[in-house]
């Protein structure tokens, strides 16, 4: 009679068994048997796996294992290009919006040639009355959490009034912040004096090593550009600072050499002294409607001084 161990051994070992399989199934179903035929076997085995079996193993183990790698890495990189194209999709939606803000709000320059004023209107509103060779600039960041304008020469300001958003004007080392307020600046590059002069309103001026606030109308403060020091002064004759908004010249004991540095800025043209002593002239007075040939009539028959042009300089000397 075949005992169990027995008819599981044939059973295994034959392609096409005619062991009665519901004899099998029978004692596969008994814990007791399936416990005591695993145990004896893995007695038997003494911890070896034979190497055919072992060879099957592995072929098994790589199969399956090859199949999930390949499915798995095919999932990753199908979210990789998903990513990928996303991805690509926000840098060009990005560049071109910051594209179209800048074209929106690239700087706008607003230059006035020598010899003639200009009054333009920002953004915000504030009027702005730019004298003869000055620019202003102005860009994206303006009538945003601040305004600001850089400014190049001399310009009135009267500006609008809003509380949340600064008004700063900016000439090399000088900034001039105002809230509600008309002033003027001065910074002609070829000039060493920076001067704020405060009509109404309050102002802050500051420099890389102070700052300076002024409360009260009739104030100007000048930065040498040399000492890189701010004086504030009470200012006496305000019509200094505004003549030239009214098309007027206005000099208090101004030298020659002064007013022909003024005159050049103006006009665009070069002057020299034939007569070196007249450069330590002063005059004082107004000149109205001051274009070039009034202005030198009217020095004319102030003193004994004569003028002639030669090509594109003007020629001063004693008569």
């Amino acid at each position: 009679m075949v005992n169990n161990k027995e008819l599981i051994d044939k059973f295994m070992q034959t392609k096409d068994s005619d062991v009665d399989a519901q004899k099998i199934l029978d004692l596969l179903r008994n814990p007791d048997f399936g416990e005591n035929l695993y145990e004896e076997n893995w007695t038997r085995a003494n911890g070896v796996i034979p190497e055919s079996v072992d060879r099957r193993l592995s072929a098994k183990v790589r199969s399956a294992t090859r199949a999930k790698f390949s499915v798995q890495w095919q999932k990753v990189w199908n979210l990789v290009a998903v990513f990928m194209l996303f991805l690509g999709i926000g840098v060009i939606l990005y560049q071109w919006r910051e594209l179209e803000i800048s074209n929106c709000y690239s700087d706008v320059v607003i230059s006035v040639p020598k010899g003639q004023r200009n009054e333009v209107v920002l953004p915000d509103g504030t009027h702005v009355l730019l004298n003869s060779g000055s620019q202003i600039k102005y860009g994206r960041r303006f009538n945003a959490r601040e305004r600001r304008v850089e400014l190049e020469g001399e310009a009135h300001f009267d500006v609008a009034k809003n509380p949340g958003a600064p008004f700063s004007v900016f000439s090399d080392d000088i900034s001039v912040t105002a809230l509600g307020t008309r002033f003027d600046v001065r910074a002609y590059k070829s000039e060493k004096v920076i001067s704020s002069y405060l009509e109404e309103g309050k102002i802050l001026v500051k420099s890389p090593t102070e700052s300076i606030e002024m409360r009260y109308p009739n104030q100007c403060i000048y930065y040498d550009r040399d000492s890189k020091k701010m004086q504030k002064v009470d200012v006496e004759d305000a019509e200094y600072f505004i003549a030239w908004r009214k098309g007027r010249l206005t000099f208090r004991d101004e030298t020659l050499m002064n007013i022909a540095k003024l005159l050049e800025q103006q006009y665009s043209i070069k002057i020299d002294f034939k007569d070196k002593a007249l450069a330590s002239r002063r005059f004082s007075g107004t000149i109205e409607n001051y274009n070039l040939t009034n202005v030198l009539e009217i020095l004319g028959l102030a003193s004994d001084i004569r003028y002639e042009f030669r090509r594109d300089t003007l020629i001063l000397s004693m008569k």
